[in-house]
């Protein structure tokens, strides 16, 4: 087995936090980031008030919440429902470099917003500011691995905390991880990480009430 093949079987870091917040009304939540979180609104929109400025939500958009403390009005749609889900990042899961000099801090954020986004080399590199070839150099240098390799990682992991912490179906995740064929998905998931996202659940929620007993 290579380094990439021991980095693809790698699970995700359990002391990354992530919150599924769901309502069935109007409802305030207050949510502290350390370095980084990206939210997605599943169903609903939200408001995000963050020290001077806020900012609406639209329902399936992505969102990225910067170090400090943030108040989110939470609205459900037509339906009467409102859904989210946030992921909280620290500096190690963007990289082991330096975060203050500038080309890095952007390519934090283009990075980090784009994880469930299929974006082109192109459209990234334009995020960057940037042309192709040294978007190329620069991600690889950052984060040791080619983009599409670190993308399908980071989505993969996105995806494991959602299947153990809802109850949103399989297909469904993939599609707000990014993965348009679900069957792609679920052999990505497989190779990864050794058992199919329905079998992770399974047992999941097996050795959870194992442990209530």
């Amino acid at each position: 087995m290579n380094d990439n093949d021991a980095n693809m079987r790698t699970q995700p870091k359990t002391a990354l936090l992530f919150e599924y917040i769901k309502s069935s009304s109007n409802s305030t939540s207050s949510i502290a980031t350390e370095y980084y979180a990206i939210g997605y609104i599943i169903h609903g929109n939200c408001c995000v008030h963050s020290d001077c400025r806020s900012f609406d939500i639209p329902e399936q958009c992505l969102y990225i919440l910067e170090r400090g403390r943030h108040i989110i009005e939470n609205k459900p749609d037509c339906n009467g429902m409102f859904e989210q889900v946030v992921l909280h990042l620290d500096e190690s899961d963007i990289s082991a470099d330096v975060v203050s000099e500038a080309e890095d801090s952007r390519l934090d954020n283009v990075v980090m917003g784009a994880v469930v986004e299929n974006l082109t080399l192109e459209e990234l590199a334009d995020r960057c500011f940037v042309s192709v070839s040294t978007f190329k150099r620069h991600f690889r240098k950052r984060y040791s691995m080619p983009p599409h390799q670190w993308f399908i990682i980071r989505k993969l992991d996105l995806a494991y905390r959602m299947i153990l912490a809802t109850d949103v179906p399989v297909t469904e995740i993939a599609r707000l991880c990014g993965f348009t064929n679900s069957s792609h998905f679920i052999a990505a998931f497989k190779r990864r990480y050794d058992t199919t996202p329905a079998l992770l659940r399974r047992n999941h929620r097996i050795g959870s009430k194992g442990n209530t007993k």
